[in-house]
């Protein structure tokens, strides 16, 4: 491919306000570096910066007003990442999807307002139902501590509150909580590590217009509350089998991607 034949980058178009599913945070929360960073990625993932294209430092550091040794500092973050390589004497070249690190939070955030984010949606929910019911069955076995459970059925009375006051917010973040401190309970490190991945895919589903729809919502809530409930009786299968209730029904209710 000559340099003619490469894809151009409108380089202005990358620098806009980051609004990502999981935070919702303004740029002046992320530093410099987070901006960059936020600002290129996101960029690659909503394929606003296609693959082959060979990232320009110059005009880097001209768009987002930082010095070389920042730009450089990025790149090694997204190239850590997989949606860049950088080669000398070559460049950095945007990748394809297949060499992204899907689990990345950073890249679950950025998916999330991106054309893909039906496809992903589908398949993080794909990957929760293999993960979340063998944790909650080893979260059994291993014995939740009581103030973890409590915590759990705490956030079961915030998300119904949530529902009642369409707080959407103020559901994610204790419908976040919930799952991971069942993940951190489960006894089991490989499963613990994916905590932040499946925070991220339960912070994805914030833009969905049809959240909250009747009678879908409490009806989850009710589920969490029955699987705190087998949690401290300490049924392991009846704990696998409702945690495994609570993925399926979302993946009916989202649908296929």
């Amino acid at each position: 491919m000559t340099p003619e034949q490469r894809p151009k980058v409108a380089y202005g178009d990358i620098v806009r306000p980051a609004l990502g599913a999981a935070g919702r945070r303004g740029q002046a929360a992320k530093g410099l570096h987070g901006v960059v960073v936020d600002g290129i990625g996101r960029a690659i993932v909503e394929n606003r910066i296609v693959p082959g294209t060979l990232l320009n430092a110059d005009e880097l550091t001209r768009t987002f007003g930082v010095s070389r040794s920042v730009v450089r500092e990025c790149v090694r973050v997204l190239e850590s990442m997989g949606l860049v390589q950088a080669r000398p004497h070559v460049g950095t070249r945007v990748l394809t999807r297949e060499n992204w690190d899907l689990l990345d939070p950073r890249i679950i955030d950025w998916y999330a307002d991106s054309p893909g984010s039906a496809r992903q949606r589908q398949e993080l929910l794909e990957l929760r139902s293999g993960i979340e019911p063998m944790a909650a069955r080893l979260a059994a076995t291993a014995v939740v501590p009581a103030d973890a459970l409590e915590e759990m059925g705490d956030c079961c009375g915030v998300m119904a509150d949530a529902w009642r006051r369409r707080d959407k917010a103020a559901y994610f973040r204790a419908d976040i909580r919930f799952h991971v401190l069942m993940l951190h309970h489960c006894g089991n490190d490989v499963i613990r590590q994916l905590a932040h991945t499946v925070a991220a895919a339960l912070a994805s589903r914030y833009v969905e217009e049809t959240f909250f729809r009747d009678p879908s919502t409490p009806a989850s809530v009710k589920r969490h509350r029955h699987l705190v409930v087998q949690l401290t009786a300490r049924d392991a299968s009846a704990s696998e089998q409702a945690a495994r209730e609570i993925v399926d029904q979302t993946l009916i209710e989202v649908g296929p991607a």
